[in-house]
């Protein structure tokens, strides 16, 4: 059965929330949606793909009785010629037969005294017999030209038949085929609405989680770490050009878990190598189907050093004065525990000014970090 379009309301979007609570409701409620629209998108995308082969069987059978009638229309032609050769040839004996009868009628009245004094009464008894005998042959043949006159007709007769019940075979396959085609139509159609309306459910998914991560910085801010500007290498893993996109073969975004492929992205593209994260994301090998990283320094970077150590600030110190920046996990309460090192999410730190750090979060700018947050940092070098 085909589904029709109207099965969704309309859309709740993001500025619709505005509570951590709310948000995540909502959240779990277009991912619901979303199932509902790839379970919909698939029966009509398989529907469609059964009716392209059941027209195709159509047409094939349209083809075929079309082949039938063709060849039927050559017998009956064929039966029609045979049948006009008959009636000459019935006409072309009636005509002789016509004559033998004329000759033997004139011959009856032929008086008895013309037969005596003729030069011989046996020539005459002979062309008599000659013109009965043609008679009878004559008489033979147009009974045995009538009796195949006749079979060649029932025949032909038996030919229009099969023609009318062909053609109308192919009239109900025709009709039957133009039913088949436009379910097919209507399932590509609800397919095509479906795909698109999954789309756009992802899209607001996205924002929903872009406005939780904002909710979530700010039931945790602090007062140590802070963001200043975007740099000139800074990402977003929330930026729509790539958010969306899948981490390796997980089901995972980077807009959902991407905070630590978006961080050594921009330490990459710091130290002269400009990766983004949706080049990394796009690299299988680099994950594993939970979304975690499984290769470090994963694809494409090149790092000579990657080291990763639990926090310790005098060695971050050094780093950030050297002029290198610091990959440093922080946990967030809201989020609670995603990572092995007790963690919820990655950042990047590039200097100190006034007694704090300065960082570049994945999240975006505006928010702020306190420095018991902080799990483990991650060391490079180029």
């Amino acid at each position: 059965m085909l589904v029709a379009f109207g099965q969704f309301p309309e859309l709740v979007k993001a500025e619709n929330c505005s509570s951590l609570a709310e948000c995540t409701q909502l959240q779990q409620q277009l991912k619901l949606r979303q199932l509902a629209a790839d379970a919909s998108y698939k029966q009509n995308s398989n529907q469609a793909s059964n009716l392209r082969g059941v027209v195709q069987d159509i047409q094939g059978d349209i083809y075929y009785t079309e082949g039938r009638i063709a060849n039927t229309e050559s017998q009956i032609a064929l039966a029609e010629k045979i049948l006009s050769q008959l009636s000459a040839d019935i006409i072309k004996r009636q005509d002789r037969m016509a004559e033998a009868y004329v000759s033997l009628y004139e011959m009856s009245r032929t008086s008895p005294t013309g037969i005596v004094f003729s030069s011989s009464i046996n020539d005459a008894l002979i062309q008599a017999q000659y013109l009965q005998s043609i008679q009878t042959q004559l008489q033979a043949q147009l009974v045995s030209l009538k009796e195949s006159q006749d079979q060649r007709e029932t025949q032909r007769q038996g030919l229009e038949a099969q023609r009318r019940t062909l053609s109308t075979d192919r009239l109900a396959l025709s009709n039957k085929k133009s039913q088949q085609t436009y379910l097919l139509s209507v399932a590509q159609s609800n397919a095509s609405y479906y795909k698109g309306l999954s789309k756009e459910i992802q899209q607001n998914i996205a924002e929903v989680e872009r406005k939780m991560s904002v909710l979530i910085a700010q039931a945790s801010w602090g007062s140590d770490i802070v963001s200043v500007q975007q740099g000139s290498w800074y990402f977003s893993q929330l930026d729509p050009a790539y958010s969306s996109t899948r981490l390796g073969n997980s089901p995972y975004t980077v807009g959902q878990y991407g905070c630590l492929i978006t961080s050594i992205a921009m330490v990459s593209t710091f130290n002269g190598k400009r990766v983004t994260p949706s080049q990394i994301a796009r690299y299988p090998g680099n994950f594993d189907y939970g979304g975690y990283l499984t290769k470090l320094p994963p694809s494409p970077t090149s790092f000579s050093t990657f080291s990763t150590s639990p926090i310790n600030w005098a060695t971050v110190n050094s780093e950030l004065d050297s002029g290198f920046p610091v990959m440093v996990s922080i946990y967030i309460p809201a989020v609670g525990v995603i990572n092995g090192d007790g963690s919820s999410h990655f950042i990047v730190l590039y200097g100190r000014s006034s007694g704090k750090y300065i960082m570049h979060d994945p999240l975006g700018p505006g928010r702020s970090y306190a420095a018991n947050q902080v799990r483990s940092m991650i060391i490079t070098r180029k």
